[in-house]
Order: C-alpha cells, then structure tokens, then sequence
C-alpha cells in the first residue's frame, strides 16, 4: 500500500469529490458517455470493497475501510444495476 500523509489523502479526496460534483448534471441529464463512467466507477468501488475485506481476513487484523466495505459493495453493485438496466443512449421522452 503507497505511504500517504493526511495533506495528500485529502487532497486526493476533494479532488475526487469535485470531479463527481461537476459529472452531477451530466448523470441527472443521462449524458451519453456517463453510462460507461458510472459502470467504470460501479466496478471499481464492488472492487475496493471486496479488497479490504480480503486483504483483512489474509492479514490477520481488521483493515482501514473494512467496516464499511459492504455499504460500498452495495452501493457499487446498486449502481451498476441502474447504469446497466435502466440508462440508455436512446431514451426518448415521449409524453408530448
């Protein structure tokens, strides 16, 4: 695991948050390219998850993360339901 100081961590974290702040109205919009955003970043959290709980059972003591690693997972694994079942690159409103 790379050595990260308390400045560097936040720092990485904010950006994180911004980056998804500005991606908002893309998502709430169904922006085309944002379905393979939200698969890209459903695999990545169902796989963060599953690694803490992982490296926890083969290290012997509970890892950083590793309680809420199945909130994540289900958030992850919701989120890829709705990104694959329900997104579209031809959603049409047709109330008009």
């Amino acid at each position: 695991m790379p050595a990260l100081t308390f400045s560097g961590c936040l720092t990485a974290l904010v950006s994180g948050l911004v980056i998804l702040l500005f991606l908002t109205p893309l998502a709430h919009a169904r922006g085309g390219g944002m379905r393979s955003v939200a698969l890209f970043f459903s695999i990545f959290m169902i796989a963060n998850g599953i690694g803490h709980l992982i490296l926890s059972v083969f290290l012997g003591f509970i890892m950083p993360g590793a309680w809420s690693s199945p909130l994540l997972i289900l958030a992850g694994i919701n989120l890829f339901s709705v990104a694959k079942k329900h997104w579209s690159y031809f959603d049409v409103d047709v109330r008009s």
